[in-house]
């Protein structure tokens, strides 16, 4: 699998209001499988699955890492309990926009993409724009015509396929309320008698969570990141958060780590939220877990969200403000665990 052994893979599935009444389990036995895809991956050195549709586009399969983290998100984006792929919340048009990132530690290099309407599997998409093109960022309309480009990779459906009843039902209550919403789904979520009235933090934050994203180090070393959603709620058409771009809510540097984001985006891209702890390692001499800990409980406002970050030596780093945070890891160490609350 690798050179040292020292592999690690962290993954969350959003940060919110999680109500302790939400059932756990269909949410834990889906941070499982997507640890479980990541693994294979690393303990195949490459995703042999994947391999042979990769090689009939003669497209360049992505490293281990980054692969391994696609993997992972690939199988989050296909669970409709997550806030991306088909799970994608609608704004404010009754449509979805998906973005997403990858980025590899080793070289720095990345892709990005947003304003998806057809594309089942943004994260991969945005993987062929790493590996593929040579631009770093791409959306909307022209992005769609890119994906065309590898078809027997990027599967597209109708912009119907994608509205779901759970999603419809969502909407239209954040637009009851003339609000823009964080939740994936309006199930789980906290009364307003139980949030806290403090200031349009919460009031912005009040779902179970969005984002969904992997960190990998494939023991060798190499750190890698993926981040996949559908943003808010009854977001303004076109609006674009803060996964897709570098630095706010995912970075990846095997100076210091392999981070991924969840959380109110508007705050991580204020913040250079990804970045700023990587660069506290890397410039500053922190640890992942201090520099982690400035900014989620120093830097944002409460209950902004949280991060999942992987070292290169193959230590899991995780921290959040918020009530909640879905979230899994599992390293050469023995770690193995699926978390949701705190505690």
């Amino acid at each position: 699998m690798s050179n040292t052994g020292h592999w690690a893979i962290a993954i969350h599935g959003g940060a919110g209001l999680i109500s302790r009444e939400t059932a756990p389990q269909p949410y834990e036995q889906a941070l499982k499988t997507a640890l479980d895809e990541a693994h294979a991956v690393l303990e195949a050195g490459r995703n042999t699955d994947n391999a042979l549709p990769w090689d009939e586009v003669e497209a360049v399969f992505p490293p281990t890492a980054v692969a391994a983290a696609l993997a992972a998100v690939e199988s989050l984006e296909t669970c409709p309990l997550f806030n991306a792929g088909r799970g994608a919340v609608l704004n404010d048009r009754a449509f979805v926009e998906n973005e997403a990132l990858v980025m590899d530690g080793a070289t720095m290099k990345s892709g990005a993409t947003c304003g998806l309407r057809t594309i089942v599997h943004p994260a991969r998409l945005a993987a062929l724009i790493y590996t593929m093109a040579d631009f770093q960022f791409l959306g909307f309309q022209a992005a769609e015509r890119f994906a065309d480009k590898f078809q027997g990779l990027i599967e597209k459906r109708e912009p119907g396929w994608f509205v779901t009843d759970r999603r419809k039902a969502t909407l239209l209550k954040a637009q009851s309320r003339k609000a823009a919403e964080l939740d994936h789904t309006g199930e789980g979520m906290l009364t307003n008698s139980e949030v806290p009235e403090q200031d349009e933090v919460q009031a912005k934050n009040n779902g179970e969570g969005e984002t969904v994203g992997a960190t990998i180090c494939d023991g060798a070393g190499n750190v890698a990141c993926v981040t996949s959603t559908g943003g808010v709620t009854n977001k303004w058409e076109g609006r674009i958060g803060d996964t897709p771009v570098v630095g706010a809510g995912s970075y990846a540097s095997n100076k210091s780590c392999g981070i991924s984001g969840t959380g109110w985006g508007e705050q991580f891209i204020r913040f250079s939220a990804a970045s700023r702890v990587c660069f506290a390692v890397e410039y500053g001499g922190m640890s992942v877990k201090d520099a982690m800990y400035e900014v989620v409980h120093k830097t944002f406002p409460e209950s902004t969200g949280g991060f999942v970050a992987v070292t290169p030596s193959g230590e899991i780093v995780m921290d959040f403000n918020t009530v909640g945070m879905y979230r899994a890891g599992r390293n050469w160490q023995g770690e193995d665990f699926v978390k949701i609350w705190d505690d």
